[in-house]
């Protein structure tokens, strides 16, 4: 809110993206974007379970190169 009344218009919020605790997020910000690396597998899936069922956008990176493999099997798990 302070940003906003500073008249930002954009206002990008980081947080550290892993677990439970990261879903309070959702009451701050409008669109909540999910980042996952090629490859991340179902160790990360389970512990990310809280914000994957918030983000509004999901997003591999790092997906061209040696990984662009890898990111399109993460991708597809995640369509």
């Amino acid at each position: 809110m302070l940003c906003e009344a500073a008249g930002y218009n954009i206002v990008i919020v980081e947080t550290v993206g892993l677990g439970q605790s990261e879903i309070d997020v959702d009451l701050a910000v409008d669109m909540v974007i999910l980042l996952v690396s090629p490859g991340g597998g179902d160790s990360l899936q389970a512990a990310k379970k809280g914000i994957m069922e918030i983000a509004d956008l999901i997003v591999v990176n790092k997906a061209d190169g040696p990984l662009l493999s890898n990111a399109q099997h993460t991708a597809a798990d995640y369509s």
